[in-house]
């Protein structure tokens, strides 16, 4: 959902967005607010060139105006067979358009297995953390939402990567869903986790954590990696990228700068599409295969899918492998 002001019009990080949802193949809402303040001449004018972008041939997604419950019907058919794009014109002030807004939320049907982004509740579990708590008279709870697996309490877990690329043990000792205690939580689901270390001699604080520390399994032999290989296009660069080119990789819940190591071509340029290899710049990370990543530099640079984790030893200082 791209939330646009109507008196502002569509402008640069809106773009920013838009492109990114266009290349990860994200359905596309615009919401059209603060219809209440914009002149009519202004909102008009802004609402047409929004229309003539979503049709040109670099988007291609037919606009729905949604206005009546016609339009809802119609913009809910069209927006899974045709990619269209609804639009609803709302104001937070006199709540003008928030019903059918409302309804075509409640009635848009759940991407939870067509993303690809979650694994099946029977698979060993794998848990990205995203908050980290210290609770009084509980100790140490951590957010993070279940990618796949089910988790109970009383369930032992592997906490990592740290900085030395070490996985510990720890205890699941109570588990609260949506601010209420429960039994058993699976994938697709955001939860809450008391933990305690299984090592006695390393209790578990605050500082334990940092950006990009997941759960998992034991079965599934975690270990984290500095080198990877990803399909990646460029969307938008001032100059070249090439081997050295350094930029913030956002994948899941990693966040790390990291080196183009490698790449199948001498050189990058916006529009392009290249097998890269980078490295992470300060400590390894837990990556898995066909995960979405982006890169940028300030601005959105790019973005791709990870092709494979690579063993640092078994990492070259030849171009990367294979063709985009």
């Amino acid at each position: 959902m791209i939330v646009v002001n109507a008196n502002a019009g569509f402008q640069r990080m809106s773009r920013e967005h838009l492109g990114i949802a266009l290349a990860l193949n994200i359905p596309i809402v615009i919401v059209v607010t603060k219809i209440d303040v914009a002149p009519q001449n202004v909102f008009e004018d802004n609402l047409n060139m929004l229309c003539r972008m979503l049709r040109s041939n670099a988007v291609k997604r037919p606009p729905v105006l949604v206005r009546t419950e016609d339009d809802l019907q119609e913009a809910a058919e069209r927006h899974e067979k045709d990619k269209a794009c609804p639009i609803f014109c709302v104001s937070n002030v006199t709540g003008e358009g928030l019903g059918p807004l409302r309804r075509f939320v409640h009635g848009m049907r759940p991407r939870l297995l067509e993303s690809g982004l979650f694994g099946p509740p029977a698979a060993p579990a794998e848990i990205h953390i995203d908050c980290v708590y210290s609770v009084t008279g509980v100790g140490i709870v951590a957010s993070g939402l279940i990618r796949a697996g089910r988790v109970r309490p009383n369930q032992q877990l592997l906490l990592g990567p740290d900085k030395a690329n070490q996985f510990k043990p720890v205890l699941v000792r109570s588990i609260h869903y949506k601010r209420v205690q429960a039994e058993v939580v699976e994938s697709g689901q955001a939860a809450t986790f008391s933990l305690r270390s299984l090592v006695k001699r390393d209790t578990l604080r605050k500082t334990t954590f940092r950006k990009g520390m997941v759960l998992v399994d034991a079965s599934l032999n975690p270990c984290g990696t500095r080198y990877f290989r990803a399909e990646v296009v460029i969307l938008h660069h001032a100059t070249t990228i090439r081997r050295g080119y350094q930029a913030y990789i956002h994948c899941g819940i990693i966040r790390q700068a990291a080196a183009v190591h490698s790449l199948s071509q001498e050189l990058l340029r916006t529009g392009d599409r290249a097998v890269v290899v980078f490295r992470f710049m300060y400590h390894p990370e837990y990556l898995v295969s066909g995960a979405t990543l982006l890169f940028r530099e300030g601005r959105t640079k790019g973005l791709g899918k990870v092709l494979e984790c690579m063993d640092e030893s078994a990492v070259d200082d030849g171009p990367a492998s294979g063709q985009a």
